[in-house]
């Protein structure tokens, strides 16, 4: 046993706290408690990291949940921080964008950064998707840091129906024989469910066998008699956890759901990525929308990774011609029909492209008054970067990072271009796990 105090977090959430020159992971904990641990074998030989159990907590943290959020909770892998106040995970999170932009700006960090922004409704969970176990098939979440499956009847991060649809689908695969799949056996992948205007709820259902005409049959009977707006099914035999697929086949319904956002309807489909969490995807993407109508020109808008457009319908409202750029072709022929619906086709023009490719091609056609950028997890790139860094002024840029270390590689070749910081912002996406949404605002005058 040893007396330990919880000093750093790792990603997953877990406590670490420094013993004797070993480091010592002890999950459940908030930073500056005061523990009493035992301290186990080194994760691998010689290695300083060693796994810790809570045997007392000496002194608690003030950002200690009294009770957890979820009766899950220690179990299911889908929040790191269930054991935290909201108001921690909010702390946690404004300092964890500190201590990222401090690597880039150090003296100006504290001041840049305001308040995360709270998520205060239930959101579809983060990607919504169960994975199924064995016999009997069950749908539930992983634990944490492994494959193991936690039977999960209802997630109190989700829209309050996901359970009981979630409970018919598993009855009725049940009912058919199908098992999960997993290396050796084809079955069932995944359930991926999401929620859409008025409460609509699609079902997006991933196998690596194939159904008989029976089979479907029975499914679509249940998706009847759960009112489902959409019943996909989808086909995916490829090795590994990879769920994308276009092997798509439409089982009862429409084939999509309709969300609004920021006064635009979009067509919602079984692969189209839309966050999944509406109230802060809403005001994030205003927050990034708003910097933009800053600008003193009003000609011309990037959208940079515009995905189905959403923001790129949003900025087609105050500037005359916005040009949206994403490498899946799938989301800009949705992102086309998208303003086309909306009537704003006239003032929006979509390029299927690589962006690194596809920057220095724009800058010679149009000289951008604004950008939004909202790339993928990694990032822009340094390339990428750099070339945006040298867009000339008077230009407002909006760039959303998924992860911080994206944030502290991509912003100093943009700030060594001439741009500068406004503000930071995070945006409370996924409540409950160690993620955060960070919105930077830059102009160059």
């Amino acid at each position: 046993m040893a007396i330990v105090t919880i000093t750093g977090r790792d990603r997953h959430g877990v406590g670490i706290a420094q013993h004797e020159g070993k480091q010592v992971y002890v999950p459940g904990t908030v930073l500056g408690e005061v523990i009493d641990v035992t301290i186990g074998a080194p994760f691998t030989p010689k290695s300083p990291r060693c796994p810790g159990t809570i045997n007392h907590i000496i002194t608690p943290s003030p950002y200690r949940a009294s009770t957890p959020s979820c009766a899950y909770a220690g179990r299911c892998g889908g929040c790191q921080l269930p054991h935290v106040t909201y108001e921690g995970q909010l702390a946690y999170k404004h300092a964890d964008i500190v201590a990222a932009l401090s690597a880039v700006v150090a003296d100006e960090a504290e001041s840049l950064v305001r308040p995360v922004v709270p998520s205060t409704e239930r959101p579809c969970r983060f990607k919504s998707i169960r994975y199924a176990s064995k016999s009997p098939l069950q749908l539930g979440f992983y634990a944490p840091g492994s494959h193991d499956l936690v039977p999960v009847t209802a997630c109190p991060l989700e829209p309050l129906r996901f359970a009981e649809v979630a409970a018919g689908i598993e009855a009725t695969l049940n009912d058919l024989g199908l098992p999960s799949a997993d290396e050796q056996t084809p079955g069932v992948r995944a359930l991926q469910l999401r929620q859409g205007d008025h409460g609509a709820v699609s079902a997006y259902l991933i196998v690596s066998t194939s159904l008989s005409a029976a089979q479907k049959d029975a499914l679509v009977a249940c998706a009847q008699q759960l009112h489902l707006e959409s019943l996909s099914l989808g086909w995916n035999a490829a090795p590994g956890n990879a769920l994308f697929t276009r092997d798509i086949e439409l089982l009862s319904g429409q084939a999509a759901l309709t969300q609004t956002l920021l006064g635009a309807r979009f067509a919602v489909y079984p692969n189209t990525f839309l966050q999944v969490n509406y109230e802060i995807c809403t005001k994030l993407y205003q927050a990034a929308v708003a910097h933009c109508h800053t600008a003193p020109g009003k000609g011309v808008a990037f959208d940079l990774c515009c995905g189905v457009g959403t923001m790129s319908l949003a900025l087609a409202r105050h500037f005359d011609h916005v040009i949206g750029v994403e490498i899946v072709e799938d989301a800009i022929a949705a992102a086309q029909a998208n303003a086309q619906a909306n009537g704003l086709a006239d003032k929006c023009e979509f390029i299927a492209a690589d962006l690194t490719q596809i920057i220095p091609h724009l800058l010679k056609r149009a000289r951008p008054n604004a950008i939004i950028a909202d790339p993928a997890r990694v990032g822009l790139g340094a390339q990428s970067a750099r070339i945006i860094g040298k867009v000339p002024g008077p230009c407002r840029l909006a760039l959303i990072f998924c992860a911080l270390t994206a944030l502290q590689r991509d912003l100093p070749p943009i700030l060594q271009g001439g741009f500068k910081i406004d503000y930071v912002q995070g945006f409370d996406m996924f409540p409950g796990s160690q993620h955060v949404e960070t919105l930077v605002c830059l102009s160059k005058d």
